[in-house]
């Protein structure tokens, strides 16, 4: 039984470039989701170049407060090795 996704959660994570936007993106988006029934997240890049903005939306969907908190929780602690591993290689990305 698929219950409703009824709770939404969006985060904006600005990055430096579009580089690291389509590293985090590729990064990211093998991961499964471990109840897809439960909880799904949507990546969506934000690249302007006019503005020099670079970024990804991340919109998380889930059917109550604790699928989410954990669900997210998992999300950032990956986006944290992703973007140190940005820090570390600065110039190169």
């Amino acid at each position: 039984m698929s219950q409703d996704l009824q709770h939404t959660l969006k985060l904006s994570i600005p990055l430096e470039s579009s580089k690291q936007t389509d590293i985090l993106i590729q990064s990211m988006s093998p991961d499964p989701v471990l109840n897809p029934g439960q909880f799904s997240v949507e990546y969506t890049t934000v690249n302007s170049k006019n503005n020099n903005t670079y970024g990804v939306d991340i919109t998380f969907k889930s059917i109550d407060e604790r699928v989410m908190r954990v669900g997210v929780n998992n999300t950032i602690e990956a986006l944290k090795s992703i973007i140190e591993t940005f820090d570390e290689f600065d110039n190169n990305l």
